[in-house]
């Protein structure tokens, strides 16, 4: 029984003193479902309900309430009389009530005035359940009910006490299924499914930001678009296991960045800015590892590189941090095998190594400009080469493992095509010139470099 410093229970339940068995149930019903803990996130909803369910279950009790009555008349008296006569207590004083009915007898409308409760209008159907009631509380909260055929309300519009303005609907089990208005002055919408779980919400948060969220059956948050704690934008899809697999959102930068993740929480797509705003994307593996990137470097040079599962670079095709354009393939442990590149000069290059990282094959152009073509073996030594020279001739040359010209084609200084055959100590033994006239002349060498034999067009 609550004590004389306690507060009115017919307060706490919003009531008149001799409001009816069935109002008072009524407004129980109403504040329970207001203060539900399911549906109300306010942090003193629980202390609320139970104070609701105490004081109902006093007043519902006949008993209960009538002894709690006396009491309270008590209460008054004696509060009226600590107070000098001046405070004026108030007789228990029925409501006056009007009902309209029907040719058949059965009441269509009611309409009460009660003195703290107010008007109360209700409107009833032909079984004579009330279908629409409109009243207000006693501190003057307008309220609006709209029932089904089976007294089950479907439809509600009320103002809280903070002059917050709520629309509920409700589903035929009773179900909260719509709900616009705001809770503790938060404006915030918000659909259920039959089991009252919420599956699609709109919400302001404390710092003014908005918020919209889809939920599975599950209760999972699927979609969440709205503002981070810092105000910044973000949107992001969750699978039914809670992982995040999509995000889009601004860093407190300003930058942009959108993400997919996988079931297990890896990260598998990025596209954003790096930490000094120049763009990338990278994609990695069911591990984490990052097999493909494209970033913009300082200068402002573009970079594509793929990665194997180990972290190794395989390829890098970009350009260096002074702007010229180059690609390299790397192999499995990360020796560079293949590369295409431009000099200082503007002269672009291709080189092929082995897996020793040694050259073996260089197309591309000389320190001064001119085209060449060589290979090398596993010891470095060039055996193959092709060279324009400073007149514009055109040289090829076979080398052997010593380093020695075992064959020269081409062009000799003043541009007239020449062949000549060497052997393993360098000598000359066998060269094919052309002479002035243009005629061709053919010679012989020994190991000496004796001339034993010359054929030309002339003998």
């Amino acid at each position: 029984m609550p004590t004389p410093e306690s507060a009115d229970l017919y307060e706490i339940l919003q009531v008149h003193p001799a409001a009816h068995p069935e109002i008072v149930e009524a407004a129980y019903r109403r504040l329970a479902e207001l203060n539900d803990p399911a549906h109300n996130p306010a942090a003193d909803t629980v202390a609320r309900l139970a104070e609701i369910n105490a004081a109902y279950a006093v007043l519902n009790d006949p008993q209960q309430r009538a002894d709690y009555d006396t009491q309270r008349t008590g209460i008054a008296a004696g509060n009226s009389s600590e107070l000098g006569g001046d405070a004026v207590v108030h007789d228990v004083v029925r409501a006056k009530s009007f009902q309209l009915v029907d040719d058949d007898g059965r009441i269509r409308a009611k309409m009460s005035v009660e003195l703290l409760w107010g008007p109360v209008f209700q409107l009833m159907d032909e079984a004579g359940k009330a279908r629409a009631e409109m009243s207000l509380d006693f501190v003057g909260n307008p309220t609006l009910f709209m029932n089904g055929s089976d007294g089950q309300r479907r439809f509600e519009i009320q103002q809280e006490d903070d002059g917050g303005q709520q629309v509920v609907f409700h589903d035929q089990n009773g179900v909260r299924r719509f709900l616009v208005g705001e809770i503790e002055s938060t404006p915030m919408l918000y659909m259920a499914d039959s089991t009252g779980k919420r599956r699609f919400v709109v919400q302001q948060q404390d710092d003014g930001s908005q918020g919209l969220m889809f939920g599975d059956q599950n209760g999972n948050w699927r979609l969440v678009a709205g503002e981070s704690d810092d105000g910044t934008p973000v949107l992001y899809m969750n699978d039914n296991a809670g992982n995040r697999r999509f995000a889009v959102y601004q860093a407190s930068d300003g930058s942009q960045h959108l993400m997919f993740g996988d079931k297990n929480n890896h990260d598998r797509l990025f596209i954003g800015e790096d930490d000094k705003g120049a763009p990338m994307l990278h994609m990695s593996d069911s591990t984490g590892n990052r097999r493909f990137t494209i970033h913009q470097g300082n200068d402002g040079s573009q970079r594509l590189v793929f990665c194997d599962q180990n972290g190794n670079f395989r390829l890098l095709v970009g350009a260096y941090d002074d702007g010229k354009p180059m690609l390299h393939m790397m192999d499995n442990e990360g020796t560079r095998r293949f590369t295409i590149h431009q000099g200082n000069d503007g002269s672009q290059w291709l080189s092929f190594r082995d897996q020793d990282g040694n050259l073996r094959l260089f197309v591309g152009e000389s320190d001064e400009g001119d085209p060449m073509l060589y290979t090398t073996d596993s010891s470095g030594n060039r055996r193959f080469s092709i060279q324009q020279g400073d007149s514009g001739s055109q040289n090829l040359a076979f080398i052997d493992q010593s380093g020695n010209s075992r064959l020269v084609a081409g062009e000799d200084s003043d541009g007239t095509p020449m062949l000549e055959m060497a052997d393993s100590a360098g000598k000359t033994r066998f060269a094919v010139y052309q002479l002035n006239d243009g005629s061709q002349r053919v010679m012989i060498f020994d190991q000496n470099g004796n001339l034993v034999n010359v054929m030309d067009e002339r003998t």
